[in-house]
């Protein structure tokens, strides 16, 4: 069974502020990732708008951060 999100895969980044620290090496940048969600009460709360969509948000924080877009077709209909 499929696992489906509210919003965008970059709420999970969000959530896992404490291994994107350590993945670049910047605790600061986790700090800063933890400060929006707990201010936006949820990861899956992170978004007002495109410019504030997790990955918006990402890409101000971590300017090398890449979006990332799954396409897969569901009965000759392709979701993005």
């Amino acid at each position: 069974m499929p696992h489906l999100v509210l919003h965008e895969l970059e709420a999970w980044v969000l959530l896992g502020h404490d291994a994107l620290g350590e993945l670049t090496g910047d605790d600061a940048l986790a700090r800063a990732v933890q400060a929006i969600v707990t201010q936006a009460r949820g990861a899956e709360l992170v978004n007002d708008g495109a410019g504030t969509a997790p990955s918006t948000r990402l890409l101000r924080l971590f300017p090398l951060y890449r979006k990332t877009v799954v396409r897969w077709q569901v009965k000759g209909c392709v979701v993005a």
